[in-house]
């Protein structure tokens, strides 16, 4: 039963890849305010980490129970610089491998990270806290490219294309995807566009029907994408997060409506084919990391972690 990790940042459109296009984004510093004004209560699980060891080692101990930092730099533009924010995102890859063994018991098999491209000489280092780097999609913007990370011999990319790729771990074909803004809320192009990657993921060697769709949908209503993905393949497909309250796994005491920068729309989802997969369990963590005695937010995405039964 393969764990798979998805966790988009919030990149902009630069053709360079480099920190700078994720360093705190606008939507990033949006969930900073958002979290702020919701208290200062603690509420962020922060888990045991060392960089001295594999990020997929599971560590032992309680996690610590943080607040949200009031600090003005993380929700203002330009006060963090790349090298801070890279530290930031290193911790997140680890807290998330801890957080999702705490919940699966085993160690992640594959993390998909969205709007990065991790070949770009700034992350030369990610793979010391996401696991290897199996591949990067090189789209022409930064927020079109995913990196590929794992550890298993049985992970591979099948096939990819702007704003998705489609990836082999172990028996199941998983897609991310990145659904572009200007056609996401068109019911029939969304269909035609998971219809073509079908297309080209059952063409593709090593490809087939896809078992699971991670990633950032911008979809308009929850149920959309599955709906979507029903009708483009013709197979029944559900969400593995049914809930309309979003329970964090790596929060106390705090649910969100949604999963972006302000909890008020499910974007991103964790989606399986009814026929080729018996069950999906499936978690969301919150877009915060540890920066000292806080959190702060690196991203204005929630990641999605899924175990799969096939």
């Amino acid at each position: 039963m393969p764990v798979i990790v998805y966790q988009s940042l919030n990149s902009n459109s630069s053709s360079s890849h480099d920190i700078s296009a994720s360093n705190i984004q606008y939507y990033t510093r949006m969930a900073q305010k958002h979290s702020m004004q919701q208290g200062s209560e603690n509420w962020a699980l922060v888990y045991p980490t060392s960089h001295t060891l594999a990020p997929h080692i599971a560590l032992q101990g309680p996690a610590q129970l943080m607040s949200t930092s009031t600090s003005s730099d993380y929700t203002t533009k330009g006060q963090i610089d790349d090298a801070e924010f890279q530290r930031m995102t290193y911790e997140k890859m680890r807290q998330m491998q801890q957080a999702q063994f705490r919940e699966f018991g085993v160690n992640c098999d594959l993390m998909v990270i969205g709007e990065l491209d991790s070949s770009n000489s700034g992350w030369n280092k990610l793979s010391e806290h996401a696991g290897t780097l199996v591949g990067a999609t090189s789209s022409s913007k930064t927020c079109q490219c995913f990196s590929v990370h794992s550890n298993h011999s049985g992970v591979g990319i099948i096939a990819q294309g702007t704003s998705w790729v489609a990836v082999r771990c172990i028996d199941v074909i998983a897609l991310f995807v990145h659904v572009p803004n200007d056609f996401a809320g068109n019911a029939t192009k969304v269909q035609e566009y998971y219809h073509e990657i079908q297309g080209i993921v059952s063409n593709a060697k090593g490809g087939g029907l896809i078992d699971l769709l991670m990633g950032d949908t911008n979809q308009k209503s929850a149920g959309f994408t599955p709906t979507a993905l029903t009708n483009a393949i013709g197979i029944q497909f559900t969400d593995a997060y049914g809930g309309k309250e979003i329970q964090m796994a790596d929060s106390f005491g705090r649910t969100s409506g949604g999963t972006n920068a302000k909890g008020t729309a499910k974007y991103d989802v964790a989606v399986y084919n009814t026929k080729t997969v018996k069950e999906v369990k499936a978690v969301y963590l919150s877009q915060f990391t540890p920066i000292g005695g806080s959190v702060a937010a690196v991203t204005d995405h929630m990641a999605i972690c899924a175990q799969v039964s096939k």
